[in-house]
Protein backbone atom coordinates (compact mmCIF):
# COMPACT_ATOMS: atom_id res chain seq x y z
CA UNK A 1 0.00 0.00 0.00
CA UNK A 2 1.60 3.26 -1.07
CA UNK A 3 0.00 6.39 0.30
CA UNK A 4 0.43 10.07 1.01
CA UNK A 5 -1.37 11.87 3.71
CA UNK A 6 -3.97 14.33 2.40
CA UNK A 7 -5.98 14.09 -0.80
CA UNK A 8 -5.04 10.54 -1.85
CA UNK A 9 -5.66 8.78 -5.14
CA UNK A 10 -6.03 5.04 -4.64
CA UNK A 11 -6.17 2.43 -7.40
CA UNK A 12 -8.14 -0.71 -6.65
CA UNK A 13 -6.32 -3.66 -8.25
CA UNK A 14 -7.79 -6.91 -9.55
CA UNK A 15 -7.02 -8.58 -6.21
CA UNK A 16 -8.96 -5.78 -4.49
CA UNK A 17 -5.84 -4.53 -2.68
CA UNK A 18 -4.96 -0.86 -2.68
CA UNK A 19 -2.04 1.04 -4.14
CA UNK A 20 -1.82 4.76 -3.54
CA UNK A 21 -0.05 7.70 -5.11
CA UNK A 22 -0.15 11.54 -5.17
CA UNK A 23 1.41 14.12 -2.93
CA UNK A 24 0.21 15.60 0.34
CA UNK A 25 1.44 17.11 3.56
CA UNK A 26 3.31 14.68 5.83
CA UNK A 27 2.40 16.83 8.83
CA UNK A 28 -1.27 15.90 8.47
CA UNK A 29 -0.51 12.43 9.86
CA UNK A 30 -1.00 12.48 13.61
CA UNK A 31 -1.74 9.81 16.17
CA UNK A 32 -5.51 9.94 16.62
CA UNK A 33 -8.65 10.79 14.71
CA UNK A 34 -8.32 12.31 11.28
CA UNK A 35 -11.77 12.84 9.76
CA UNK A 36 -13.11 14.24 6.54
CA UNK A 37 -10.09 13.47 4.36
CA UNK A 38 -11.25 12.33 0.91
CA UNK A 39 -9.82 9.10 -0.40
CA UNK A 40 -10.65 8.31 -4.01
CA UNK A 41 -10.61 4.73 -5.23
CA UNK A 42 -10.83 3.82 -8.89
CA UNK A 43 -10.58 0.54 -10.75
CA UNK A 44 -7.30 -0.30 -12.42
CA UNK A 45 -6.72 -0.51 -16.19
CA UNK A 46 -7.37 -4.26 -16.51
CA UNK A 47 -10.73 -3.99 -14.76
CA UNK A 48 -11.59 -1.08 -17.04
CA UNK A 49 -10.97 -3.36 -20.00
CA UNK A 50 -13.21 -6.00 -18.43
CA UNK A 51 -16.07 -3.57 -18.03
CA UNK A 52 -16.08 -0.33 -19.99
CA UNK A 53 -18.91 0.84 -17.78
CA UNK A 54 -16.54 1.26 -14.84
CA UNK A 55 -14.06 3.37 -16.79
CA UNK A 56 -15.22 6.52 -15.06
CA UNK A 57 -16.52 4.87 -11.91
CA UNK A 58 -15.00 6.50 -8.83
CA UNK A 59 -16.11 5.79 -5.29
CA UNK A 60 -15.23 8.06 -2.40
CA UNK A 61 -14.49 6.88 1.13
CA UNK A 62 -13.30 8.82 4.15
CA UNK A 63 -10.48 8.19 6.59
CA UNK A 64 -11.86 7.26 10.00
CA UNK A 65 -8.65 6.86 12.02
CA UNK A 66 -4.89 7.17 11.66
CA UNK A 67 -2.94 5.26 14.33
CA UNK A 68 0.78 5.42 15.00
CA UNK A 69 2.21 1.90 15.36
CA UNK A 70 5.05 0.80 17.66
CA UNK A 71 7.39 0.30 14.68
CA UNK A 72 6.92 3.92 13.55
CA UNK A 73 4.50 3.12 10.73
CA UNK A 74 0.89 4.31 10.52
CA UNK A 75 -2.31 2.32 10.14
CA UNK A 76 -5.05 4.10 8.22
CA UNK A 77 -8.59 2.84 8.80
CA UNK A 78 -11.15 3.68 6.11
CA UNK A 79 -14.90 4.06 6.54
CA UNK A 80 -15.53 1.00 4.37
CA UNK A 81 -13.65 -1.26 6.81
CA UNK A 82 -10.38 -1.53 4.88
CA UNK A 83 -6.98 -0.51 6.28
CA UNK A 84 -3.69 0.64 4.88
CA UNK A 85 -0.20 0.54 6.38
CA UNK A 86 2.07 3.53 5.78
CA UNK A 87 5.81 3.57 6.55
CA UNK A 88 7.61 6.87 6.13
CA UNK A 89 11.19 7.07 4.84
CA UNK A 90 13.41 7.55 1.80
CA UNK A 91 11.96 5.49 -1.05
CA UNK A 92 14.61 6.26 -3.69
CA UNK A 93 17.30 3.53 -3.87
CA UNK A 94 19.72 5.96 -5.53
CA UNK A 95 20.24 7.64 -2.13
CA UNK A 96 22.18 6.28 0.83
CA UNK A 97 19.22 6.98 3.16
CA UNK A 98 17.03 4.53 1.18
CA UNK A 99 14.73 2.46 3.40
CA UNK A 100 13.43 -0.68 1.71
CA UNK A 101 10.57 -0.93 4.20
CA UNK A 102 9.26 2.58 3.43
CA UNK A 103 6.29 2.99 1.09
CA UNK A 104 5.82 6.74 1.53
CA UNK A 105 8.61 9.21 0.85
CA UNK A 106 9.08 11.73 3.66
CA UNK A 107 11.77 13.90 2.07
CA UNK A 108 14.66 12.25 3.91
CA UNK A 109 16.64 11.38 0.74
CA UNK A 110 19.74 13.61 0.87
CA UNK A 111 22.95 11.79 -0.09
CA UNK A 112 23.22 10.26 -3.58
CA UNK A 113 24.82 6.82 -3.70
CA UNK A 114 28.31 7.26 -5.06
CA UNK A 115 29.06 5.56 -8.33
CA UNK A 116 31.92 3.08 -8.29
CA UNK A 117 35.10 5.09 -8.03
CA UNK A 118 38.01 4.36 -10.36
CA UNK A 119 41.43 5.49 -9.16
CA UNK A 120 44.28 5.24 -11.71
CA UNK A 121 46.70 2.41 -10.91
CA UNK A 122 49.52 4.93 -10.57
CA UNK A 123 47.67 7.04 -7.96
CA UNK A 124 47.06 6.78 -4.26
CA UNK A 125 43.47 7.08 -3.00
CA UNK A 126 42.07 10.04 -1.11
CA UNK A 127 38.73 9.06 0.44
CA UNK A 128 35.95 11.56 0.91
CA UNK A 129 33.64 10.99 3.88
CA UNK A 130 30.44 12.98 3.27
CA UNK A 131 27.70 13.76 5.79
CA UNK A 132 25.18 16.41 6.87
CA UNK A 133 25.54 18.56 9.99
CA UNK A 134 23.29 21.01 11.83
CA UNK A 135 25.18 23.29 14.20
CA UNK A 136 24.97 26.64 16.00
CA UNK A 137 26.71 29.73 14.66
CA UNK A 138 26.56 33.20 16.21
CA UNK A 139 23.37 33.94 14.25
CA UNK A 140 21.61 30.68 15.14
CA UNK A 141 21.24 27.19 13.70
CA UNK A 142 22.69 26.38 10.28
CA UNK A 143 22.87 23.16 8.28
CA UNK A 144 25.44 22.07 5.76
CA UNK A 145 26.89 19.26 3.67
CA UNK A 146 30.40 18.28 4.78
CA UNK A 147 33.18 16.45 2.94
CA UNK A 148 36.21 15.33 4.96
CA UNK A 149 39.26 14.18 2.96
CA UNK A 150 41.67 11.42 4.07
CA UNK A 151 44.78 10.36 2.13
CA UNK A 152 45.45 6.61 2.28
CA UNK A 153 49.27 6.35 2.59
CA UNK A 154 51.14 3.19 1.54
CA UNK A 155 52.57 2.07 4.90
CA UNK A 156 51.96 2.34 8.62
CA UNK A 157 54.38 4.91 10.02
CA UNK A 158 54.27 7.12 6.94
CA UNK A 159 54.30 10.84 7.74
CA UNK A 160 52.51 13.25 5.40
CA UNK A 161 54.54 16.42 4.77
CA UNK A 162 52.61 18.40 2.18
CA UNK A 163 49.75 18.53 -0.33
CA UNK A 164 50.33 20.37 -3.61
CA UNK A 165 49.09 20.82 -7.19
CA UNK A 166 45.46 20.50 -6.12
CA UNK A 167 42.81 20.43 -8.82
CA UNK A 168 39.36 20.44 -7.23
CA UNK A 169 36.40 18.84 -8.96
CA UNK A 170 33.36 20.15 -7.09
CA UNK A 171 29.71 19.07 -7.36
CA UNK A 172 27.54 21.17 -7.49
CA UNK A 173 29.84 23.34 -9.59
CA UNK A 174 28.48 26.66 -8.22
CA UNK A 175 29.00 25.77 -4.56
CA UNK A 176 30.33 28.32 -2.04
CA UNK A 177 32.47 26.97 0.78
CA UNK A 178 31.36 27.92 4.28
CA UNK A 179 33.76 29.72 6.63
CA UNK A 180 32.73 30.35 10.25
CA UNK A 181 32.94 33.96 11.46
CA UNK A 182 34.83 32.62 14.49
CA UNK A 183 37.46 30.91 12.34
CA UNK A 184 40.56 32.30 10.68
CA UNK A 185 40.18 31.40 7.03
CA UNK A 186 41.52 28.18 5.51
CA UNK A 187 44.13 27.61 8.20
CA UNK A 188 42.50 25.59 10.99
CA UNK A 189 42.12 27.80 14.06
CA UNK A 190 39.96 27.68 17.17
CA UNK A 191 40.89 30.44 19.60
CA UNK A 192 38.92 28.82 22.42
CA UNK A 193 36.68 30.53 25.00
CA UNK A 194 34.65 33.34 23.49
CA UNK A 195 35.44 32.23 19.92
CA UNK A 196 34.17 28.67 19.98
CA UNK A 197 30.89 27.19 18.79
CA UNK A 198 29.63 24.03 17.12
CA UNK A 199 29.60 25.60 13.62
CA UNK A 200 33.33 26.34 13.92
CA UNK A 201 34.04 22.84 15.21
CA UNK A 202 31.90 20.91 12.74
CA UNK A 203 31.12 23.06 9.67
CA UNK A 204 34.04 25.42 9.07
CA UNK A 205 36.04 24.74 5.87
CA UNK A 206 39.80 24.35 6.32
CA UNK A 207 42.85 22.42 5.12
CA UNK A 208 45.34 20.60 7.33
CA UNK A 209 48.15 18.07 7.50
CA UNK A 210 46.78 15.78 10.20
CA UNK A 211 46.86 17.21 13.71
CA UNK A 212 43.27 16.19 14.54
CA UNK A 213 41.77 13.52 16.78
CA UNK A 214 40.34 10.84 14.46
CA UNK A 215 38.99 8.56 17.19
CA UNK A 216 35.64 9.98 16.00
CA UNK A 217 34.57 12.49 13.36
CA UNK A 218 37.21 15.26 13.71
CA UNK A 219 36.23 18.54 15.36
CA UNK A 220 38.13 21.80 14.99
CA UNK A 221 38.87 22.22 18.70
CA UNK A 222 41.47 24.52 20.24
CA UNK A 223 45.02 23.77 18.97
CA UNK A 224 43.90 21.28 16.28
CA UNK A 225 45.99 21.50 13.10
CA UNK A 226 47.35 24.94 14.00
CA UNK A 227 50.71 24.49 12.22
CA UNK A 228 49.28 24.30 8.70
CA UNK A 229 50.88 26.62 6.14
CA UNK A 230 49.50 27.65 2.73
CA UNK A 231 51.65 27.86 -0.39
CA UNK A 232 51.50 30.86 -2.81
CA UNK A 233 49.18 29.06 -5.25
CA UNK A 234 46.50 28.73 -2.59
CA UNK A 235 45.57 32.41 -2.65
CA UNK A 236 45.32 34.25 0.63
CA UNK A 237 43.96 32.67 3.79
CA UNK A 238 40.51 34.15 3.19
CA UNK A 239 40.11 33.23 -0.47
CA UNK A 240 36.70 31.82 -1.46
CA UNK A 241 38.29 28.53 -2.54
CA UNK A 242 41.78 27.09 -3.00
CA UNK A 243 43.30 28.28 -6.28
CA UNK A 244 44.30 25.97 -9.13
CA UNK A 245 47.47 24.15 -8.13
CA UNK A 246 47.04 25.17 -4.48
CA UNK A 247 48.96 23.40 -1.76
CA UNK A 248 49.39 23.29 2.01
CA UNK A 249 52.02 21.84 4.31
CA UNK A 250 53.15 21.13 7.86
CA UNK A 251 54.81 24.37 8.90
CA UNK A 252 56.43 22.82 11.99
CA UNK A 253 58.60 19.92 10.83
CA UNK A 254 59.69 19.21 14.41
CA UNK A 255 56.25 17.65 14.98
CA UNK A 256 54.89 14.66 13.05
CA UNK A 257 51.30 15.91 12.83
CA UNK A 258 50.94 14.08 9.51
CA UNK A 259 51.58 10.62 11.00
CA UNK A 260 49.38 7.97 9.38
CA UNK A 261 46.60 6.74 11.71
CA UNK A 262 43.91 4.07 11.80
CA UNK A 263 40.80 5.69 10.29
CA UNK A 264 38.24 3.02 11.21
CA UNK A 265 36.37 5.35 13.57
CA UNK A 266 35.70 7.91 10.85
CA UNK A 267 34.13 5.25 8.61
CA UNK A 268 37.22 4.03 6.70
CA UNK A 269 37.65 0.48 7.94
CA UNK A 270 41.12 -0.91 7.34
CA UNK A 271 42.55 2.39 6.09
CA UNK A 272 45.63 4.04 7.63
CA UNK A 273 45.99 7.61 6.46
CA UNK A 274 45.92 11.31 7.24
CA UNK A 275 43.13 13.91 7.49
CA UNK A 276 43.91 16.71 4.99
CA UNK A 277 40.88 18.98 5.01
CA UNK A 278 37.20 19.74 5.45
CA UNK A 279 35.05 21.33 2.75
CA UNK A 280 31.54 22.49 3.61
CA UNK A 281 28.63 24.17 1.88
CA UNK A 282 25.37 25.40 3.41
CA UNK A 283 23.28 23.07 1.28
CA UNK A 284 22.31 19.42 1.14
CA UNK A 285 24.81 18.07 -1.39
CA UNK A 286 28.57 18.26 -1.92
CA UNK A 287 31.13 16.00 -3.57
CA UNK A 288 34.83 16.38 -4.40
CA UNK A 289 35.09 13.04 -6.17
CA UNK A 290 37.61 13.11 -9.01
CA UNK A 291 39.71 15.90 -7.47
CA UNK A 292 43.47 15.31 -7.61
CA UNK A 293 46.46 16.33 -5.50
CA UNK A 294 50.12 15.49 -5.20
CA UNK A 295 51.21 14.40 -1.73
CA UNK A 296 54.69 14.17 -0.26
CA UNK A 297 55.53 11.92 2.68
CA UNK A 298 58.39 10.11 4.40
CA UNK A 299 58.92 7.70 7.28
CA UNK A 300 60.06 10.38 9.71
CA UNK A 301 63.03 12.70 10.22
CA UNK A 302 66.10 11.75 8.18
CA UNK A 303 64.27 9.41 5.79
CA UNK A 304 63.81 9.86 2.06
CA UNK A 305 60.71 11.67 0.82
CA UNK A 306 58.23 10.25 -1.68
CA UNK A 307 55.66 12.02 -3.87
CA UNK A 308 52.65 10.66 -5.71
CA UNK A 309 49.37 11.85 -7.21
CA UNK A 310 46.18 11.02 -5.30
CA UNK A 311 42.61 10.89 -6.65
CA UNK A 312 39.57 11.57 -4.50
CA UNK A 313 37.12 8.68 -4.33
CA UNK A 314 33.64 8.79 -2.78
CA UNK A 315 33.38 5.02 -2.39
CA UNK A 316 34.58 4.04 1.08
CA UNK A 317 36.10 0.59 1.80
Amino acid sequence: MRCFLLEVLCVLSVSMSFTMSAQADINDFTNGQVSGKSVYIQYDYQMMLDSIDVLNSIQAFSVDTVLLQSDGSYEVQFSNGTTASITLGCTDPSYTEYDASANTDDGSCFTPVAAECTVPATDLTCYQVAYLVTAEDEDGGISGAVVDLYVDLPQDGDVLLAVSQSMLSVTPASVSFFQSTYGAGWEPVNFGTGFDNSALRQLDSFVTIGGFDVSATPEQVHNSGMVTGLDPNFGDNFTAAPGAGAGWYNANTNNVFGLSQDLTNVGLTGVHGVFIGRFTTLGSELSLEGSTFVVAWNQGSGTDSNAQTVTVCAEVP
